[in-house]
């Protein structure tokens, strides 16, 4: 303990730190990357807390004895525009850091944004472009979570989702009713402490909401009929059946897309995983159809 009482923790000192050892991941990828017979990207800009551009470069690599790397190859903040050659140049200055060589590129992956997927002037196509400059190829895929939460998004019940998204930001959002709600909760000693916060930006925030929304909706009715200023849970027995209905599905879309994440995952494992829902999904169908709730 003495010892780690004579250490300087100073900010200056901290951050120094950091960096060494940034720099020091920085050249053990350097050093991997040089041995890659094959390499792929994946890429995802996003717009943080401080409403700066963020592009996050994921990097999967193979070299002749067939071991995978799989790292972060880089954050980049994007300044100014976010067209597709920022993102590009971006993704270029990445890609220099860590010696990784363009004719060795043989696939990307994006989400559908047209800074992404523009024919002419997207990320995908200035790759391919420069690829081709070496006399390679690539292939570009849509991102396989993207793309199952544009499905999640587009499954109906809005309704239902937009009352609860609206009752719970109306707590939320108003500090002496979130604290006499959170007070209501404990006097009824209540499945949960609070209602979560519903955050678009977050694939798996709706399931949760959804969840604790329908666990709650009882504490949630009482509490908004003691305020005439508020909004009002539904008593439709249509709205509530539809309400169970969503919480149901979205369970099982944050389940698949729990699945598809993680290292290490190969194309023909996530194939599985969609296939296993598709699946599931079609008995309950046939339940639905029957009546079989």
């Amino acid at each position: 303990m003495r010892v780690f009482s004579q250490i300087s923790l100073s900010r200056n000192t901290v951050t120094r730190r950091v960096e060494d050892m940034a720099e020091d991941v920085r050249g053990q990828i350097a050093q991997r990357a040089s041995h890659f017979s094959a390499f792929s990207i994946a890429c995802d800009e996003s717009t943080d807390v401080s409403d700066s551009a963020q592009l996050l470069v994921f990097l999967r690599g193979v070299n002749e004895d067939f071991e995978v790397c799989q790292e972060l190859a880089g954050l980049e903040t994007l300044k100014g525009t976010t067209k597709g050659v920022d993102i590009f140049m971006a993704v270029e200055r990445v890609l220099d850091k860590n010696c990784l060589k363009w004719e060795t590129l043989s696939g990307i992956t994006t989400d559908g944004a047209p800074a992404m997927v523009g024919k002419r002037a997207g990320l995908n196509a200035l790759v391919s472009d420069k690829v081709s400059e070496f006399g390679g190829s690539i292939l570009k895929y849509h991102c396989i979570l993207h793309q199952e939460q544009l499905c999640a998004k587009n499954m109906g019940l809005k309704n239902a989702m937009q009352d609860v998204v609206a009752i719970v930001n109306n707590i939320r959002s108003k500090a002496l009713s979130h604290r006499q709600f959170k007070a209501l909760l404990d006097e009824m000693d209540a499945q949960y402490g609070d209602v979560l916060y519903h955050q678009e930006v977050r694939w798996l925030s709706r399931g949760k909401v959804l969840r604790c929304f329908f666990d709650l909706r009882e504490e949630i009715r009482e509490f908004q009929a003691m305020k005439t200023n508020n909004i009002q849970v539904p008593t439709d027995s249509h709205w509530l059946a539809d309400l169970a209905f969503l919480v149901d599905i979205t369970e099982l879309l944050n389940i698949l897309n729990l699945q598809l994440q993680g290292r290490d995952q190969m194309i023909t494992q996530m194939y599985d995983h969609v296939k296993a829902f598709k699946q599931k999904f079609q008995l309950l169908s046939r339940h639905l159809s029957k009546g079989e709730i």
